[in-house]
């Protein structure tokens, strides 16, 4: 994203699956988390909510943003190259902070799909920073193959 990669490092426990630390690059030191950073947060429902983070590389460095996710369907059906997947729970993301060191306030917005029995199949994000159209990034991941 941005130029730059990072590995995320996931769990599950009674609660949901998080993140629990992150490595920004091949052969870097592996960073725990502070606490749980929620991906699905159980009950697995719609109108089910949490807060989460968001990083983002428009500042100078990664920079964290709190956001909030929300369970708005759970029996999606989205096409990704990987094939047609029914039955996904849709978690939509919400989120906005002000960039250190400007004005500027940087927004975040995304849905993500989860198929059962797969995980993660898309995820669509917009980043947006008011008064600035040339600082708005949009990305799109996509399951490229699946087999069981």
């Amino acid at each position: 994203m941005f130029g730059t990669s990072s590995t995320r490092f996931l769990s599950v426990n009674r609660e949901g699956l998080f993140d629990h630390a992150r490595q920004e690059s091949e052969g870097a030191v592996i960073v725990p988390r502070s606490g749980p950073n929620y991906v699905l947060k159980a009950p697995l429902r719609v109108g089910a909510r949490w807060s989460s983070t968001w990083q983002s590389a428009q500042a100078s460095g990664p920079f964290i943003l709190p956001t909030t996710k929300s369970i708005t369907g759970t029996n999606e059906t989205i096409t990704v190259p990987a094939g047609t997947f029914r039955g996904c729970v849709l978690v939509t993301i919400a989120g906005s902070a002000p960039l250190p060191g400007t004005d500027a306030l940087l927004g975040v917005s995304g849905r993500e799909w989860y198929a059962p029995d797969v995980g993660y199949v898309k995820g669509i994000f917009r980043e947006k920073v008011d008064g600035a159209p040339q600082q708005t990034a949009e990305m799109v991941f996509e399951l490229q193959s699946y087999s069981q």
